[in-house]
């Protein structure tokens, strides 16, 4: 990585309207570091220089030496103005602003005028079920508690304000506990690959996790989502349709009780909506799951306008996959090699996922079935030579027994008995 790739890679992931803010909220500052920054932030944008020594050359009248200051300063702005931008966006960034605020309010012996900021804060923490942020107001309640009276006189909103700490961090703990159990689920289903080549015994015994046998254990509204996602997900996985069914739509229903809870809880709201169709699918309700294929593929941005593009991007390939399997299982090469092209700009940059095994093998699948073997070929390498992670056993034998079929098609029988005995010993 560059040195210039941190700043780089956070101008570029501006969008024009944040770029346009960025200008405003600098034009505000008239310092001779925001002017610099300004005019280094131009560069980047406009001239879109990578060279440290050029950009320096562009710099008229600044050192050499006080570049990296400067771009540290750009960096940092650039933060501050996007938490400004999203302030009204983002309850995460508001209600840290107002714990803020009554911290500055604390530390001026402004007490009555802090609580009254933390009141605010703890509303909206508890409409959004932020336990974290929760934690965080109840803790300078208690410092603005002490500083309004005696330890004395106020010793019973102290002992209920421990008392309600102890209620967040026992939430706190149970959340972390699902979310342990969801990650420990999605290793396994990554590592060995999916369906038919999961260990079974390790899906059942998950399911008999005290935790997963009934929701009522569930302490918050963000446990009990992902209590009915991982039951769906590992249900799915077993072949459990009407189980998986049921517990996503629990899902579906609680986000739409609210939609709000579609933005925050987007993620799993997505996964729900994937097992669904999953279901839909397998009970030969083909054209109703196709369209809601594309219905949630048209509204995935902003379903997860709260989450980073790498996870878009993520959803997005896991929501158009099957699409794309089930044309390769019913003989539709034509239209599966169609989808995937849609697909091919969205393998993710990262080599240490998944889904760029997936797209690949599909890739090379489609095109071997059309008869399209070098180019089923480049895309059978690709995995082959594929740098991450030892992901998905399932598809790295599977493209290796079509490797030797490929040089079979193509004539290149000199190299079939080495293949067959390599694919041999990976097996």
């Amino acid at each position: 990585m560059s040195e210039n790739s941190g700043i780089k890679n956070l101008i570029d992931s501006l969008s024009k309207t944040e770029k346009s803010y960025y200008k405003k909220f600098t034009s505000g500052h008239g310092d001779t570091s925001s002017r610099s920054s300004a005019k280094l932030f131009d560069l980047y944008v406009s001239v879109g220089i990578k060279d440290s020594d050029k950009i320096v050359k562009q710099l008229s009248g600044i050192p050499e030496s006080q570049f990296p200051v400067m771009k540290n300063y750009l960096f940092n702005s650039i933060l501050k103005s996007l938490n400004s931008y999203h302030l009204e966006n983002r309850i995460v960034i508001k209600l840290s602003s107002l714990i803020n605020s009554a911290g500055v309010l604390y530390r001026k012996g402004l007490f009555d005028e802090s609580l009254k900021v933390l009141t605010s804060a703890r509303n909206l923490a508890e409409k959004n079920e932020n336990d974290l942020k929760l934690l965080e107001i109840v803790n300078l309640e208690r410092s603005v508690i002490r500083g309004l009276s005696s330890l004395n006189r106020s010793s019973q909103m102290l002992m209920e304000n421990y008392e309600e700490e102890r209620i967040i961090l026992e939430r706190i703990e149970n959340l972390r506990q699902y979310k342990k159990l969801f990650d420990e689920m999605v290793i396994h289903a990554t590592e060995e690959g999916s369906g038919t080549t999961i260990p079974r015994p390790f899906l059942e015994g998950l399911l008999k996790n005290k935790l997963l046998t009934s929701k009522e254990n569930a302490l918050s509204l963000n446990s009990k989502i992902l209590y009915h996602i991982i039951i769906s997900v590992s249900s799915s996985l077993l072949n459990i349709k009407d189980k998986a069914l049921h517990h996503a739509e629990e899902i579906v229903n609680i986000c739409n009780e609210d939609p709000i809870r579609k933005i925050t809880y987007g993620y799993e709201f997505v996964l729900a909506n994937q097992q669904i169709i999953n279901v839909m699918r397998s009970e030969g309700k083909v054209k109703k799951a196709s369209d809601k294929t594309m219905e949630l593929l048209e509204n995935i941005d902003g379903y997860l306008s709260n989450y980073p593009q790498r996870v878009k991007t993520f959803l997005y390939v896991r929501t158009l996959l099957p699409e794309v399997f089930y044309h390769l299982q019913v003989g539709e090469f034509e239209t599966a090699k169609e989808k995937i092209e849609r697909l091919i700009p969205y393998i993710p940059q990262n080599p240490y996922r998944d889904e760029n095994l997936v797209i690949y093998h599909m890739a090379a699948v489609s095109n071997f079935a059309l008869g399209e073997y070098e180019e089923s070929l480049t895309y059978v390498n690709k995995i082959l030579n594929y740098s991450g992670l030892p992901l998905r056993t399932d598809i790295q034998i599977a493209v290796r027994i079509i490797n030797i079929l490929i040089h079979y098609e193509l004539g290149n029988i000199e190299s079939i008995s080495y293949l067959t005995r390599s694919t041999s010993r990976y097996i």
